[in-house]
């Protein structure tokens, strides 16, 4: 079975090129070139409707076959590959008749008429057509061009089959662009000696006989580019062959010897594919430039080979990154200016204490490692808000459960994301005693989600001596000792329900823990119970615990290494706000505690509204999802317009801190309006790289 097309062998085709001339030995080869293109085409359809008609018609049944039978009795692995690459050539097809009906607004058989349109034409011819069809814009130029003569020419040739290389030779010889720096370019037809005369009249000849002339086509731009492409090379042979590849890097050696070459070839002589391979190839110059800036950046790397890499640090934008050496404008990305230095952010913690928590307030700090701070919350002291408050602590008491064979020590276990405990996290006077009470003085923190605690009348349970601290952990390397104990109290406390602590342990700690270890003491987790090792004579040596109560709409700051707890029964109500201020690392992921939940961890618990896997001290336990609510119109409503106004705020303080940012580059120190006079070049000062080298530039 033969599917190629007639016409000569490709045997007798190459035989007969040495007597040929050294154009018709060209033409002859793009002909061939392009035959095979539209044989193997040819055969990937032919494989494509043969399998499709044996699997319509599951022929392998005559033969009691399977499928994978027949697949093993043929190539099945080439027979897949000419499957695939139809379907690709079909798609890839589909595109270049969208561009030309696009511009012709008809398909191209239509423009070319049943004489001239193959059964099938190849994707090459369709490719073709369409870099064609942005040449000549109008299917009537494409007839005036072709003429009857040229049709009667080809036909009976290409009836059955019209070469995509012959069209484009067609193209390159039928049109001249006529570029005069006067006016606009042209596109005139030539009609060469070859052609014959037409036996009837044209539309061009109908108009001439009547006086008029043809109107001549105005390409546009990208017609031009189109053309140009179709042309061929015109580089030295010499010189093209030369020309790395697409994808192929020179070394600065070989890429110096290559330019020396085209230099004395001339560089303006090169078409524009060769031109930029040889400024990507051999220099690892960016070659998305015009062709006037990639013709000067390569006669200034010429110029300054000797200095070359210097030249490639002064010009870091010329070159790709990789072909270059590393500069410090690496380090901006899509930013233009660097940021201005600023110093480690510091303040004056006794400062902090004297301004929110009265005179002389450090100094007792200092000394008992505990403080009561009144009236920080006393903007939440009005009646409509205690009975918000109020309702808000009914509906988690409503929906608590306490877990079978387990004590609820007071704690309400349900209320993680209440709006008061959300509210209470954001206090900006709570955060900044926190900070300045720290012994690092860490300032980036993070609230970590925790339960209420909401004691009754009844004489429960509530309080266990302990330190908020694994005290092995922090002898050994300090960790946890930063981790501050914080309350907020909603209720007025008195002796008989409060949270009672020893006074100054801290200062003892060391010595303890060194009594501990000659009882044998081992630590036991994340928290110190300190029930029973707490010894009555260690009460008589370090102190006795003392009741620190709180009023209402008052904060509570504890060091962690202090022994507290709350009082053993609860007697009152007594509510109180946990916000466990947490330390945030340096990499703004890990916390201070590192078997607590990271950041991004605590963070997606805050967007999801759930609590987070392990408590502040970094131990499991049994948690229950708090009820998320459906958020109606009318509250979507307000918080949106609550939005916009905290974003008219935000902006003011955004324009501020980038002013401080950037300094005198700062984008509102340049133009009112954000607008520059003009983009800048990359292409700066070339400055001085080595005598005897001037530094000119574009």
């Amino acid at each position: 079975m033969d599917i190629v097309t007639t016409g000569p062998f490709p045997e007798d085709v190459l035989a007969m090129l040495p007597t040929l001339p050294p154009k018709a030995q060209l033409e002859q080869i793009l002909e061939l070139l392009a035959v095979a293109d539209d044989c193997e085409d040819r055969l990937e359809r032919l494989t494509s409707k043969a399998w499709a008609y044996l699997v319509d018609n599951q022929l392998w049944q005559a033969k009691t076959l399977t499928e994978e039978q027949v697949k093993e009795q043929v190539d099945w692995l080439a027979v897949s590959r000419r499957l695939t690459s139809f379907q690709r050539s079909q798609a890839r097809k589909e595109c270049e008749l969208r561009g030309i009906v696009k511009v012709w607004g008809r398909r191209p058989d239509e423009v070319l008429g049943v004489g001239l349109w193959p059964e099938e034409p190849s994707l090459h011819l369709l490719r073709q057509l369409n870099r064609l069809s942005k040449v000549c814009a109008s299917p009537a130029e494409i007839q005036v061009l072709l003429g009857d003569a040229v049709r009667r020419r080809v036909s009976d040739a290409t009836r059955r089959r019209t070469s995509a290389c012959s069209l484009s030779r067609w193209a390159s010889s039928s049109h001249v662009l006529v570029v005069d720096r006067e006016t606009e370019p042209t596109v005139e037809p030539v009609v060469g000696p070859e052609i014959e005369p037409e036996a009837e009249p044209t539309i061009a000849n109908q108009q001439e006989k009547r006086g008029k002339q043809p109107k001549p086509v105005k390409p546009t731009a990208k017609a031009s580019q189109s053309e140009s492409s179709l042309r061929p090379c015109r580089c030295p042979l010499s010189l093209s062959g030369l020309v790395p590849g697409p994808g192929a890097i020179l070394g600065d050696e070989q890429g110096l010897a290559l330019l020396g070459q085209a230099q004395k070839a001339g560089i303006e002589s090169m078409c524009q594919p060769h031109l930029r391979l040889l400024a990507a190839g051999a220099l690892g110059l960016h070659n998305n430039k015009s062709r006037k800036t990639i013709c000067r950046h390569l006669e200034l790397v010429y110029r300054h080979r000797l200095n070359l890499q210097k030249l490639k640090v002064k010009k870091p934008g010329w070159f790709r990154r990789d072909k270059r050496p590393a500069v410090a404008q690496d380090q901006l990305g899509v930013s233009r200016h660097f940021l201005v230095g600023r110093a480690g952010f510091s303040f004056d913690e006794v400062q902090v204490f004297d301004r929110f928590a009265g005179s002389g307030s450090w100094q007792k700090w200092d000394r008992d490692g505990t403080i009561n701070v009144g009236g920080v919350f006393s903007y939440l002291d009005l009646p409509d808000l205690w009975e918000m408050i109020d309702t808000e602590f009914g509906i988690y008491r409503h929906h608590h459960r306490t877990l079978p064979g387990t004590s609820c020590l007071g704690w309400l276990r349900n209320m993680y994301y209440s709006l008061v405990q959300q509210l209470a996290r954001q206090d900006p006077v709570w955060y900044a005693l926190t900070v300045a009470a720290r012994p690092d003085k860490l300032w980036r923190l993070i609230s970590y989600p925790y339960i209420t605690k909401d004691t009754g009348t009844g004489g429960e349970a509530t309080g266990f001596l302990h330190m908020d601290l694994d005290l092995e952990a922090f002898l050994e390397d300090g960790w946890g000792g930063s981790r501050l104990t914080s309350s907020l109290s909603l209720d007025d406390e008195d002796g008989d329900g409060c949270t009672v602590v020893v006074k100054g342990f801290h200062r003892h700690l060391a010595q303890w823990a060194q009594a501990l270890q000659q009882r044998g003491w081992k630590g036991l987790g994340p928290t110190t119970n300190c029930s029973s090792i707490f010894t009555a004579e260690d009460r008589a040596q370090w102190g006795e615990v003392e009741g620190v109560p709180c009023p209402a709409w008052s904060i509570r700051i504890t060091l962690p290494q202090l022994i507290h707890r709350s009082t053993p029964k609860s007697v009152r109500r007594r509510r109180t706000i946990l916000p466990w201020f947490m330390g945030i690392g340096e990499d703004h992921e890990q916390l201070e505690i590192p078997s607590c939940a990271s950041w991004s961890e605590v963070r997606d618990c805050y967007l999801d509204l759930v609590p987070t896997e392990r408590d502040p001290s970094g131990s499991a336990g049994q948690f229950i999802s708090p009820r998320r609510h459906p958020a109606w119109a009318p509250y979507v409503q307000r918080v949106q317009a609550s939005l916009v106004e905290q974003y008219r705020k935000a902006f003011s303080t955004m324009a501020q801190a980038e002013r401080e940012e950037f300094g005198a580059t700062s984008y509102f120190r340049t133009d009112p309006l954000g607008v520059e006079s003009g983009n800048e070049s990359d292409d700066y000062s070339m400055g001085s790289l080595g005598s005897g080298h001037s530094s000119d530039d574009e």
